[in-house]
């Protein structure tokens, strides 16, 4: 774009690719610090290094959410106070290099990643203005415009309205033009519970690889949640895919505990 390279690999755009990549990262960089051996810890943090410099390369500033959202996560649900601390300051420091200073600024994709946290920047100003827009249109509609007449699917089935003229920029957003407000307090209301109950389980896990690979694939999930904030990712594939699975392992997770248990008193 403008002479400047964004990577989006198969995905459908940068934005996508971006958040999709980013979410591995946070993963690889979770599994990187859980109880594996040497070997396994470094090629999964050369992969979290990898995943996290494609990230930048993708030239998507959303996806920034995922590692800090992801990285906060999986600190809470460690347990760790100690390691939760050095995470806390770990990300102070990005945010710092970022916001304060003008190292590398010559370089597009951290010159990119640095406009993300500009309160002036243009296509933020776009997106609350058709945040006011939506907010007007859908104050007498509580059930929102119906499921798809927002977006891509707007566009296709129902040329020519408001909500499918209008970016909707986020999938919180999608939800609401669609659903409405009664429709996005009932989504927010099942995401958080599957976090919380999941949360839960992961808890009660006591093999600890298991535990941190579920940890892996939580902190993953909170990150993609919360950069869908300002993109619409969950329900974009090959993302939606991991979240469903990760899902499913949050509530099979005691059922697999005590299955790597039992499995370890036969041998």
């Amino acid at each position: 774009m403008f002479g400047n390279l964004r990577v989006f690999s198969f995905f459908s755009d940068a934005g996508q690719f971006g958040a999709g990549i980013a979410h591995a990262g946070v993963m690889a960089m979770v599994l990187a610090i859980g109880p594996f051996s040497l070997k396994k810890r470094i090629i999964f943090a050369s992969m979290a290094l990898l995943f996290f410099y494609l990230m930048i390369m993708s030239g998507t500033r959303g996806a920034l959410m995922v590692p800090v959202a992801g990285t906060m996560a999986y600190l809470f649900a460690s347990k760790n106070f100690k390691l939760m601390l050095i995470g806390i300051l770990g990300l102070a420091l990005v945010f710092s290099f970022l916001n304060y200073t003008t190292i590398a600024n010559d370089n597009y994709q951290v010159r990119r990643m640095r406009s993300a946290l500009d309160p002036d920047d243009p296509s933020l100003n776009v997106r609350y203005l058709n945040k006011r827009k939506f907010s007007e249109y859908l104050k007498s509609r509580p059930f929102g415009g119906g499921i798809g007449t927002s977006g891509f699917w707007g566009q296709r089935f129902s040329p020519g309205t408001f909500l499918a003229d209008t970016p909707n920029d986020s999938w919180f957003i999608k939800i609401w033009a669609e659903m409405g407000i009664v429709g996005l307090y009932l989504h927010i209301g099942i995401l958080a519970f599957i976090a919380g109950v999941g949360l839960l389980k992961i808890w009660k896990v006591k093999d600890p690889k298991l535990r941190q690979k579920l940890l892996a694939l939580f902190g993953g999930y909170v990150g993609i949640a919360a950069a869908s904030y300002g993109n619409p990712l969950l329900g974009q594939m090959p993302t939606g895919i991991i979240l469903y699975m990760s899902w499913a392992y949050f509530f099979l997770a005691e059922d697999m505990d005590k299955s790597l248990i039992k499995s370890s008193k036969n041998e």
